[in-house]
Parts: structure tokens; C-alpha cells; sequence
């Protein structure tokens, strides 16, 4: 049975990928920051609930130490947890230590997390990471201004993807990013596009289908390769 790593786990994209990969039958490993919306996993099997933020990088490298996880084999990270900031981060408002914040979240914590959790995956069978990133952080499409802080951070985080599939490859370790679209989440309301639901289970569908041959590439949900 495939065995999954979610973060940011309780809400939007992160609950819609716990959703659809408990009704797939999938053991879920559900990580989020706070004990809001528990609720929300009412009624999910072969789930398990870790509280911890990932930002406090003194207890994520431990990960693979805390009981639940201890040995456990994983086949898939989903490093989705992630910020935009509070301002919409145009030059003439821009704020270095929240551009700070949202680089712990969206860039750094998902590198540390995987390699925490690198023990676990060789022990798996699919032995795939996703970076859930955004169209945002794509170089070569990139043609608006605005959007720094969230932007360059997905666009690093892209970046760390290829140098973590690089370094990862002979371990047989798939590393991707991927677009998930302009959804409708608390981040994006009220002119996201696409369903949570419909985003959760498109990206569920390429990490069925990946492959090594696969590792290092930007998908977006729908399947086809975005441009760095």
C-alpha cells in the first residue's frame, strides 16, 4: 500500500491531497502547522495526524526519529505547505522580513523536510518528492511585474527541485515540481480558478504515473512540462 508524507495538511490543497489519497486507499501522514480544522479528517481512514511546523528546522531534521515515522517506509513527500505573505508584494511595499518568512516556508522548509525524511523514502517503493510550486516561479513566462516575494520564492524553491534531483538520482529518488493552477484557496479567494478537489486529484494522478525518467521537471497539474 502507497504510503504518503502531506504538508500544510489541514486545509485547501493540502486537506483536498489527504482527501483524495485516503479514498485511494493510501496509508496519509497528514502534517500541519496548528490543531485548527482537525475536524476536517472526520471520517478518513488509514490516516495519521503530526502537528509540527515546519519552520522549526531543530525538530524537522529529527523527523524520522518521532515513533510514527520511525522505519516507516514512505513512497511519497508532498511538500505543499506554503505562504504567499500578507502584502502583494510590489516594490513599493515590500517588506524584507516577511520576503524572509515566506523563504523559511516555501523554499527552505521543503528541501529540509525531504531530507529528513530521506531514511524513509529508500525504504519506499515509488520513492518521489513533489514540490508543490507555482507558474509564478517560472523564469522564462515570468512577464509582470510585482508578486517578489512570492514569486522568487517558489522560483528558488524550483530551482532547489533540479539540485535535489541531481543530488538524489542515484539513490532512485524522483524529485519534481509542480503547478497545481490558480486554485481556490484562502490564498488566491475569490479568483482562483480551479477547484481544490480537481487540482488535488490531477496532481494525484501525475504522481501515479512519474517515473526516475521524470526527475527534475516542472509539471503543471494537467500534466504537461513547464518551462524554468
Amino acid at each position: 500500500m502507497t504510503t504518503v508524507f502531506i504538508t500544510g495538511a489541514n486545509r485547501g490543497l493540502g486537506l483536498e491531497l489527504v482527501k483524495v489519497c485516503c479514498n485511494n486507499g493510501w496509508n496519509v501522514i497528514a502534517c500541519f502547522r496548528n490543531t485548527q480544522n482537525r475536524e476536517a479528517f472526520a471520517g478518513l481512514k488509514n490516516l495519521k495526524l503530526l502537528c509540527l511546523d515546519i519552520t522549526d528546522y531543530e525538530k524537522v531534521v529529527c523527523l524520522s526519529d518521532v515513533d510514527l515515522l520511525k522505519d516507516l517506509p514512505i513512497d511519497i513527500v508532498i511538500n505543499n505547505a506554503g505562504s504567499y505573505g500578507t502584502k502583494e508584494n510590489t516594490l513599493d511595499n515590500l517588506d524584507p522580513y516577511e520576503w524572509i518568512d515566506v523563504f523559511k516556508i516555501n523554499t527552505i522548509a521543503p528541501i529540509i523536510v525531504s531530507k529528513a525524511l530521506m531514511k524513509n523514502l529508500v525504504k519506499g517503493t515509488r520513492k518521489i518528492i513533489a514540490n508543490i510550486s507555482s507558474i509564478k516561479g517560472s523564469m522564462s513566462l515570468n512577464e509582470e511585474g510585482g508578486k517578489y516575494i512570492y514569486a522568487s520564492s517558489k522560483a528558488a524553491l524550483n530551482f532547489s527541485t533540479k539540485k535535489l534531483s541531481i543530488d538524489l538520482k542515484d539513490q532512485g529518488i524522483t524529485v519534481v515540481s509542480i503547478n497545481p493552477g490558480w486554485i481556490k484557496t484562502r490564498m488566491s479567494h475569490p479568483n482562483g480558478q480551479i477547484e481544490t478537489s480537481k487540482s488535488a486529484q490531477a496532481i494525484i494522478n501525475i504522481l501515479q504515473k512519474i517515473s526516475l525518467k521524470d526527475s527534475g521537471k516542472f509539471i503543471n497539474y494537467d500534466g504537461n512540462i513547464i518551462s524554468w
